[in-house]
């Protein structure tokens, strides 16, 4: 009986990117999936002769919730950061804090470099990321690296330099190592690889348009192709995901929606940069005057009150 109710159940998910929890009678999460739909993925588990595993989970399941989120990379990412916080019995992977790669460029320093890095440290350098999976990651440091000259080497090799190197006969950088940039045109190819990676792309790609109707117009036809071929991998560059923030803070993000006389808050509890979970409650009849904003006093009480918000 149990079962044929969560199957009516998951006819009404939407078939879009999330994660989901399959729940035990006392209201724990037993174990965290991610979807590119939804629907179709939780479908399967209740498909005819399921393996020992999925007969396992569906035994001891009373319930199943989701989280919707705007892409499969992101639904990858906060399913990291769930188990991590719940720890699932049924979970046997990602409960070892899998670390996802950061881009870091060290800003402080007079010629920047740009890097692969496991972990966002507090040494004045910027980071970018999460990636999944890390190929993307190097294939952005190699963008960047070929489109606005910026150098990969570490600082031994960088100071100790007598002539370029190979990066430089294969234009992946412009040489700072021998002078063969000035510091000021370093910084400015360094800006517009700022600005695409704080997400900035399209106030970017105004600026690079500039530049090759500039240097076409001045008849530099080389370089106005080199600007071409920038903006053109620039345009199928997706999007970098949103769940995680460099900048490691500790905050609850709170959303609120009312409808035909019920109020929904759901927060998000992120901590160190991450979303480690999240809460949720459902008001019956919200006051008249809170129904645009969010009723302060269900909101403080999840902090005051010895009954928590349902986990999700």
């Amino acid at each position: 009986m149990k079962i044929e109710l969560l199957k009516q159940k998951i006819k009404k998910f939407p078939p879009r990117p999330g994660i989901y929890f399959f729940k035990n009678s006392q209201g724990e999460v037993i174990y965290i999936g991610k979807a590119l739909s939804l629907k179709n993925r939780i479908k399967s588990y209740f498909l005819p002769n399921p393996d020992i595993k999925v007969q396992n989970i569906l035994g001891e399941t009373d319930d199943i919730d989701y989280l919707l989120v705007s892409s499969e990379k992101e639904a990858s990412f906060l399913e990291n950061n769930y188990i991590q916080f719940y720890q699932p019995k049924f979970n046997l992977r990602l409960k070892d804090d899998k670390s996802f790669p950061f881009l870091k460029i060290t800003v402080k320093e007079k010629f920047p470099g740009i890097y692969l890095s496991r972990r966002v440290e507090d040494d004045g350098a910027k980071y970018f990321g999460p990636f999944s999976p890390a190929e993307e990651a190097r294939k952005l440091i190699t963008l960047i690296a070929r489109s606005f000259g910026l150098r990969t080497c570490d600082n031994q090799v960088f100071k100790n330099r007598k002539r370029p190197c190979l990066e430089y006969d294969l234009k992946m950088c412009s040489a700072p190592c021998v002078g063969l940039v000035s510091e000021n045109k370093y910084r400015d190819n360094l800006e517009e690889a700022l600005l695409l990676l704080e997400g900035k792309k399209s106030h970017l790609l105004h600026q690079l348009r500039e530049k090759m109707d500039q240097a076409a117009a001045e008849l530099n036809f080389e370089e106005a192709a080199r600007l071409r071929d920038i903006i053109r991998a620039l345009e199928s560059l997706k999007e970098i995901q949103r769940v995680i923030s460099v900048g490691k803070e500790n905050m609850d993000i709170v959303g609120y929606a009312h409808r035909e006389g019920k109020a929904g808050i759901f927060i998000f509890h992120m901590r160190e940069g991450r979303i480690r979970a999240s809460s949720a409650k459902l008001v019956e009849n919200p006051a008249q005057s809170s129904r645009r904003k969010i009723p302060a006093g269900q909101t403080t009480g999840q902090y005051t009150s010895s009954l928590p918000f349902k986990k999700r």
